[in-house]
């Protein structure tokens, strides 16, 4: 009898000393976002009322330290009127009770992959996004170690390529885009982070006005990333587009959860 009574003092013992360093613990749960306009979004602030307020336990970067995530003016690059929004709002706050949230986003548009989201290689400009970022993950991820954080990268999503179906070098899409993500990869300081890729479309009377001949190109490069490296692709096609590329307000709702699971 006795000695059940100490297994049960040392029980108890060890599992209020887990639940105190649990307590003592703070979480950060950092999701990168990164891409061009349809990341950066171009629907108009007033039109995510619905999901306002945002749980205040979700904070993202805004270049200097991280703030409340809310619906706020487009003033690239640093919008928040994205995919990140409906995430807070569907996904991110149920899947991390009690704990907080931390976006990093960067998202500009007209941008690509082969050119300003690439590993820097002459002194003209090329890689100046990827390099931009790199610095806020860098500076974001500083600010939560000296607040006591023990971070934790969940997984990156990124909706990019629409620019780089303007040219040829489309034909190297899949490639240099795992080269920027093993370069953010390496930046968050694990090479096995799970990343989501929204599939890009563009209508065909815009494919042909701009021109982006190459829109299909970049989509079956896109296919062949997906379930390769830890990379989802996500299909956008099926999203109704009122300029023939963005997504409004009402797309990013269709999205909704698509793009958390491999």
């Amino acid at each position: 009898m006795r000695l059940l009574i100490l297994f049960a003092l040392i029980l108890s013992f060890t599992s209020c000393q887990a639940q105190e360093e649990c307590e003592v613990q703070k979480i950060a749960n950092v999701y990168p976002y990164w891409g061009q306009s349809n990341m950066a979004s171009v629907a108009d602030y007033t039109e995510w009322s619905d999901i306002t307020p945002i749980d205040s336990r979700i904070k993202i970067w805004n270049g200097s330290s991280f703030v409340n995530l809310v619906p706020q003016p487009y003033t690239p690059p640093y919008t928040v009127n994205g995919i990140e929004l409906e995430h807070a709002h569907t996904r991110l706050k149920n899947l991390h009770p009690n704990q907080d949230v931390f976006i990093i986003k960067r998202a500009v548009g007209s941008t690509g992959v082969w050119w300003h989201w690439n590993v820097i290689t002459s002194t003209s400009g090329r890689g100046f996004q990827l390099s931009e970022f790199k610095i806020d993950i860098q500076n974001a991820l500083n600010d939560l170690r000296s607040q006591g954080y023990t971070i934790k990268v969940h997984r990156i999503f990124s909706f990019i390529g629409e620019t780089d179906s303007a040219n040829a070098t489309a034909n190297n899409f899949d490639v240099e885009y795992m080269k920027t993500s093993n370069e953010i990869r390496a930046e968050l300081g694990d090479m096995n982070i799970p990343i989501t890729l929204y599939k890009i479309w563009i209508s065909e009377p815009v494919q042909n006005s701009f021109p982006f001949p190459f829109v299909d190109v970049v989509r079956d490069k896109s296919d062949l990333l997906n379930g390769v490296n830890g990379v989802s692709v996500i299909e956008t096609k099926d999203i109704f587009r009122p300029d023939g590329v963005h997504l409004p307000r009402g797309g990013y709702r269709a999205l909704g959860n698509k793009g958390f699971t491999n």
